[in-house]
């Protein structure tokens, strides 16, 4: 795999679905910050389950995973 390949693919994975499609959509971010009364680090086991819980019970689509298949985005 040459260099304008690898760049390519690092284009179509990660920039490419940033681009604008001409939606008129309005997006809000909801920020829900988890911290661990313990002051130790936060069980990102109960930060994805949270999301999945969120998002079933409001009734959003996953429209964004990551490579690990956990979700960072999602419409409603």
């Amino acid at each position: 795999m040459n260099t304008y390949e690898v760049k390519q693919l690092l284009f179509d994975r990660f920039i490419k679905p940033t681009i604008n499609n001409q939606n008129n959509y309005i997006g809000v971010e909801i920020e829900m910050p988890i911290l661990n009364l313990d002051k130790k680090p936060v069980n990102f086991e109960i930060v994805h389950h949270i999301t999945e819980k969120f998002i079933e019970h409001f009734d959003f689509l996953p429209v964004g995973i990551d490579e690990d298949g956990n979700i960072y985005s999602a419409k409603s």
